[in-house]
């Protein structure tokens, strides 16, 4: 089931959230709230404590975007899933954003899902970090600049943008590309031809690479498909 929350509540105990959505699109001055694995944090509102999810966080409402605002601490945990509407480059009106003014530390799974296509070099800040302190952590499979795939949209992550620490994502052209290397084994009647393929995306992309030498003497081909 889902409980909403709207206005402004005067509750300041702690919050846990066992099982079922919690949606708060309100001002809300509870101590701390908890989020357990089976439970998922929603809304837009501005949270005045400390925030810890191992479960779902749906960054902004349930139904459009907008800007989640936690005033403490914000910890996702290694089971957590942390998500992200995006279906423009304005924060809140087109697209979901977190801001969270103490130290944040992140890990689990990112999810983004995008309602249009965006053209490469647009840059989208999901976590606005207004502490001093670096973000802690990362999330899985997705270091510091490393390049991923959501919804087959490609893009890179930085922890260190905006102002030096929020996370931002930026989109990137997702075409594979093959650099040839130097050729190794000469001399010995055998030749290695060496080349390393790029993609940046992680979906299913199929690549057909055709080579050759400068007199047509070899050729070859290979299907390459990333999974």
């Amino acid at each position: 089931g889902r409980l909403t929350l709207t206005g402004t509540s005067p509750f300041a105990d702690a919050i846990e959230v066992n099982a079922g959505t919690l949606e708060i699109n309100a001002a809300i001055a509870a101590s701390n709230i908890t989020v357990a694995a089976a439970g998922t944090l929603a809304g837009s509102g501005t949270l005045t404590n400390a925030v810890s999810v191992d479960g779902a966080l749906e960054v902004g409402p349930v139904s459009g975007t907008g800007i989640l605002t936690v005033l403490g601490d914000l910890t996702a945990g290694s089971t957590a899933f942390t998500a992200f509407q995006v279906n423009g480059t304005t924060q809140g009106t087109e697209h979901d954003h977190l801001a969270v003014t103490g130290t944040v530390t992140v890990a689990g799974t990112l999810v983004l899902r995008f309602g249009y296509v965006p053209a490469p070099g647009i840059s989208f800040t999901l976590i606005e970090n207004g502490g001093a302190e670096p973000v802690s952590g990362t999330f899985a499979r997705l270091p510091e600049g490393g390049k991923f795939d959501a919804g087959g949209v490609p893009l890179s992550i930085t922890y260190a943008g905006g102002d030096g620490n929020d996370v931002v994502v930026t989109t990137v052209d997702g075409a594979p590309s093959l650099e040839n290397l130097p050729v190794s084994g000469l001399g010995n009647g055998t030749a290695t031809f060496n080349s390393r393929l790029t993609s940046t995306g992680e979906s299913a992309t199929a690549v057909w690479v055709a080579w050759g030498t400068a007199d047509g003497y070899l050729t070859d081909s290979w299907e390459y498909t990333n999974h």
